[in-house]
């Protein structure tokens, strides 16, 4: 049986489809439909797969699709909806995060960092458009499209460069621009980007990709210690055996009081 939904208004567009708030007319209630364009929807094999390692991660932050359909020849995700916006509404309406508000945040992100890497997932597109924030800044981490779910090596380079470097530039890390095999780190990376963007309001590099691989580059945060930044620093060093070995050893320097 078809199922059958009301599109209610388009909430926003990005590079691989569009995200519409609808009426489930079947079941009641409104939901969220991720409708893919043409020929960028990921295979409906490997949407299931994700949709199964997901609800087996069984993780808080996570928001989980409900189901993945096949509606008139278009594949799309069903998702709950969340209220409150993103990371990055929220900081477009009311400026940086407070210290403590951070703090909430990283928090959370290394529980969700910790519950993936057990699993051997790299989600590969930690940004603050994919943060959904409720009012009491409870977290829900939102597309997974571009997720490693685990695999060898060579099924790794089986696939195209293309799909290698997917991701939001600002946010990759440098081994991720040039397509190596995803592994922790790179979540890592991207992470301490959004986090030091949430308390300031801009890129720890700035706007010139080249940057990011020279760590004197390195802008550090007003509002954060020499220790705290240097902890960011290290957790944003391009070459990831000198990263920071964690999440955890990241939260600990900047909020070890």
């Amino acid at each position: 049986m078809s199922r059958k939904f009301r599109e209610v208004e388009e909430i926003a567009r990005g590079s691989q489809g569009r995200i519409a708030l609808a009426e489930d007319l079947d079941h009641g209630g409104l939901i969220v439909l991720k409708r893919y364009f043409e020929g960028l929807a990921p295979s409906p094999e490997w949407l299931n797969l994700m949709l199964a390692t997901l609800k087996r991660l069984k993780h808080p932050n996570v928001l989980t699709p409900r189901e993945v359909l096949n509606l008139d020849g278009e594949v799309v995700l069903v998702l709950p909806l969340i209220r409150g916006g993103t990371l990055n509404s929220r900081l477009e309406r009311q400026g940086a995060l407070s210290f403590q508000e951070g703090g909430v945040l990283l928090a959370q992100l290394v529980s969700l960092l910790n519950g993936l890497k057990y699993l051997g997932i790299v989600h590969r597109d930690f940004k603050p458009d994919n943060l959904l924030l409720q009012a009491d800044l409870r977290l829900a981490v939102a597309d997974f499209d571009l997720a490693w779910l685990g695999g060898t090596f060579w099924q790794w380079l089986t696939l195209p460069m293309r799909r290698r470097t997917l991701g939001t530039a600002w946010y990759m890390a440098p081994e991720h621009l040039k397509g190596a095999r995803p592994h922790s780190g790179m979540d890592l990376y991207a992470v301490a980007t959004l986090y030091y963007q949430s308390q300031t309001l801009r890129l720890p590099f700035g706007m010139n990709l080249e940057d990011r691989f020279d760590l004197k580059k390195f802008q550090p945060a007003d509002r954060l210690t020499r220790t705290q930044n240097q902890a960011l620093r290290e957790a944003l060093h391009p070459n990831p055996r000198k990263r920071l070995r964690s999440i955890e050893e990241l939260y600990h320097r900047i909020y070890a009081y």
